[in-house]
């Protein structure tokens, strides 16, 4: 018991140190302080997180929670997606800001990301059942603010432009996704959501780059 419990200190400790795993070592070694409570070793761990809690790491993680509980309730609150969205992201930047390396800050990148995730799910469900352009690009340029760069949202994103009759960005959309690594040249050539940019300078460079990048069998 005595060399486990020596090994599992050992783990906890070298979590405290670790980048970003200071949580996952607290919360080990506070566990073992509550396994070994009414041992020696339970006190000097006991000792230790009271000084660790004095620590100003915890302190601005404690700090955080307190913040968190008044952002959660203000979210909660408002229950249209698109304005809690938009609540969520206004919300966000100052908080990852002051807080980011704290779990209170991952919860709330977690939030965030499950929206964008759903925004994108929902835009693709009104393309493939109804058609509906209109609704689905607001969505998936929701989902771009919270994912940026990503190659296939951005590609979506310039296929319901391009529907939308809006040429300008639909053309940036496409070389931007083709930027981000979308490269899938068969799909795009076929693809009748991108029928109205095929006469377009830049839809043919975007093709031809991508051509000459499968052909060299890389990236363009």
């Amino acid at each position: 018991a005595a060399a486990l419990l020596k090994e599992a200190r050992a783990e906890a400790d070298a979590l405290l140190k670790a980048p970003k795993r200071f949580w996952e070592g607290y919360s080990a070694l506070a566990d073992l302080a509550d396994l070994f409570k009414d041992t020696p070793d339970g006190a000097a761990m006991r000792e230790q997180l009271t000084a660790l809690a004095a620590d100003e790491h915890v302190k601005k993680q404690r700090e955080a929670e307190a913040e968190w509980t008044k952002v959660k309730k203000a979210l909660d609150a408002i229950t249209d997606p698109k304005a809690k969205f938009d609540k969520t992201l206004e919300l966000f930047r100052p908080f990852f800001a002051e807080y980011k390396d704290t779990p209170a800050a991952a919860e709330l990148m977690g939030k965030l990301m499950g929206q964008a995730q759903q925004a994108v799910a929902v835009a693709r469900q009104l393309v493939a059942e109804k058609k509906d352009y209109a609704k689905a690009a607001p969505l998936l340029e929701r989902a771009l603010k919270i994912i940026p760069n990503n190659p296939a949202i951005t590609y979506d994103l310039a296929c319901a432009y391009a529907r939308l009759g809006r040429k300008e960005d639909a053309l940036k959309g496409l070389v931007d996704a083709v930027r981000f690594g979308f490269n899938e040249v068969d799909h795009i050539k076929k693809d009748p959501d991108l029928e109205t940019l095929r006469n377009e300078e830049a839809y043919k460079k975007v093709i031809e780059a991508l051509e000459k990048g499968k052909a060299g069998g890389g990236q363009p």
